[in-house]
C-alpha cells in the first residue's frame, strides 16, 4: 500500500487512502472514522502488510496516534509502516523506531535518471559527441535533484542542440530543484503556461481522476485554449492536447488510475498565480482582495470565510472542493453567488457529497457563465435558459426534477 500525505494531516482521508489503495478503487463515503478503521482492519486481518506514507510532514503525535489504530490491532508478524518525510523533526516528533537519512544519488545513476528523460529510447542521440558534452555539463549542474531531472531532462527531450547550448547558459537558475522547476515552466508556451498556473486551485496531492471535468472545462471556459480558426481541431481535442504536453514534461504523473502534482510542482504553480489564485484550506486566515480564481476545499471553510469571499468582486473562478465526510446543503451560499458574482465564469463541485438542492432562478443573471457544474440537484430553474454563452452543463439529478 502506497499513500500520499503531505502537508495537510487528515486521519481520515489518509485512511480513505489506503482503503482505495487495497481495493484498488473508491472507497465507500464512510464518515465515521471509526467505521472506516473497522473496514480498514478487516480487510487487514490476517495478512502481512507493507504501508508506505509519503511525504509525511505531521508533527503532532496524537492524530498520528489515532490515524496507526487500525496497524496497531491487526496485521502478521512482519507486517511494517514506512514513512518519507523532508525533515528529520518529523522522525523525532512521531516517535519512530529507525530512520535512515539519505545520501546523495551516485554520479551514475543520477545520470540514467537524466538520460531516461531527456533522450528516452533513443540511445543514438547520446553519441552525439556535442550533445553528449552538453548533457553532462547540464547534469552537473543538478545538484543531484532527481525531480529536477526529471523535469529538465522531460524539457530537452527531443529539442535541437541550439536549445540545448541556451538551457546550459541559464545554468545558474539550474542549481537549486526550485531554480530548475521554474525553468522548465518559462520554456512552456504562454497557452501552457496558464494551463498550469490555474491547477494551483486543487489541493496538494489532489487526485485528478476526471481531466475533461477537472482542467479541460475549466481552461476553455478561460479561453486559454487556442484553435486556429481554419482547424478542424476541436477545443476538447485541443485542451486535451495541452494536458498530454503538460503530462510528457513531467508537470504531471500517472498513477494507477489517476493523475497528481508533485508537492513542488504545487508549489511552483502557486508561486507563478498568486497575483490572481487562491485555495481556501483550514490555514487560510485572509482571502487577498485582487482574486479572479478562487477554490474553496470543505464546507466549513465556506462558512468562516463568507465574508471574505463576497469581497471578491473581480471572482471569474469558483471551485468548491468538498471533503469526504461532508453533506451539507450549500443552496443558500450557491444563491447568494448567483446574485454578486455577474463575472462569473466557472461554478464548479469536486466529488464530494456538498449538496446544492435548489439551483435559484437567480442562476440565469450570471450572464458569462461558461462552465456550471453541481450535484444531488432536485429542482432546475427555466432561467437556465437564459445563459447564452454556457458551453458545459453538467448536473446530477437527485431525483425526479421540477421545472420551475
Amino acid at each position: 500500500m502506497w499513500v500520499h500525505v503531505s502537508r495537510i494531516f487528515d486521519a481520515h482521508a489518509i485512511t480513505k487512502k489506503i482503503i482505495e489503495s487495497i481495493n484498488q478503487g473508491e472507497c465507500p463515503p464512510v464518515e465515521s472514522l471509526d467505521v472506516l478503521q473497522s473496514i480498514l482492519k478487516d480487510k487487514l486481518k490476517s495478512n502481512k502488510f507493507l504501508l508506505v506514507l509519503d511525504d509525511v510532514w505531521c508533527l503532532n503525535k496524537k492524530p498520528w496516534d489515532d490515524m496507526l489504530i487500525p496497524f496497531n490491532e491487526v496485521g502478521e508478524t512482519g507486517s511494517r509502516i514506512l514513512i518519507t518525510c523532508r525533515a528529520e523533526e518529523v522522525t523525532s516528533k512521531l516517535g519512530v523506531d529507525h530512520s535512515f537519512p539519505l545520501a546523495e544519488l551516485e554520479d551514475g545513476d543520477f545520470w540514467s535518471i537524466f538520460k531516461h528523460y531527456s533522450f528516452g529510447d533513443a540511445k543514438e542521440a547520446i553519441t552525439d559527441p556535442q550533445l553528449s558534452e552538453l548533457a553532462s555539463e547540464i547534469v552537473k549542474k543538478l545538484s543531484k535533484s532527481p525531480l529536477a531531472a526529471r523535469m529538465v531532462g522531460s524539457s530537452l527531450r527531443g529539442k535541437e542542440v541550439g536549445y540545448w547550448k541556451q538551457t546550459l547558459q541559464r545554468g545558474d537558475m539550474l542549481k537549486d530543484t526550485l531554480g530548475a522547476l521554474y525553468w522548465s515552466f518559462e520554456m512552456l508556451p504562454p497557452c501552457l503556461q496558464r494551463c498550469f498556473a490555474l491547477c494551483s486551485l486543487y489541493p496538494k496531492g489532489y487526485h485528478f481522476r476526471n481531466i475533461e471535468e477537472e482542467l479541460v472545462r475549466l481552461w476553455i471556459a478561460q479561453d486559454f485554449i487556442e484553435v486556429p480558426s481554419n482547424s478542424t481541431v476541436t477545443l476538447e481535442d485541443e485542451a486535451m492536447s495541452y494536458f498530454n504536453e503538460l503530462l510528457s514534461n513531467s508537470f504531471f504523473q500517472k498513477k494507477s488510475d489517476w493523475y497528481e502534482m508533485h508537492d513542488l510542482l504545487h508549489d511552483l504553480a502557486e508561486n507563478v498565480s498568486k497575483d490572481y489564485c487562491f485555495r481556501v484550506e483550514d490555514d487560510c486566515q485572509h482571502i487577498p482582495a485582487n482574486v479572479m480564481h478562487l477554490s474553496v476545499v470543505g464546507y466549513k471553510n465556506i462558512s468562516s470565510h463568507r465574508s471574505d469571499i463576497f469581497k471578491l468582486v473581480n471572482l471569474r473562478t469558483l471551485i468548491i472542493v468538498s471533503s469526504s465526510i461532508e453533506q451539507d446543503d450549500i443552496s443558500g451560499f450557491i444563491q447568494q453567488v448567483f446574485m454578486e458574482f455577474k463575472k462569473l465564469r466557472v461554478l464548479y463541485f469536486g466529488a464530494g457529497h456538498i449538496k446544492v438542492m435548489k439551483l435559484d432562478k437567480s442562476v440565469g443573471g450570471l450572464k458569462l457563465l461558461r462552465y456550471l457544474q453541481v450535484r444531488a440537484v432536485e429542482e432546475l430553474p427555466k432561467s437556465l435558459g437564459k445563459l447564452y454563452h454556457l458551453q458545459f452543463l453538467l448536473i446530477d439529478i437527485a431525483k425526479r426534477n421540477n421545472l420551475g
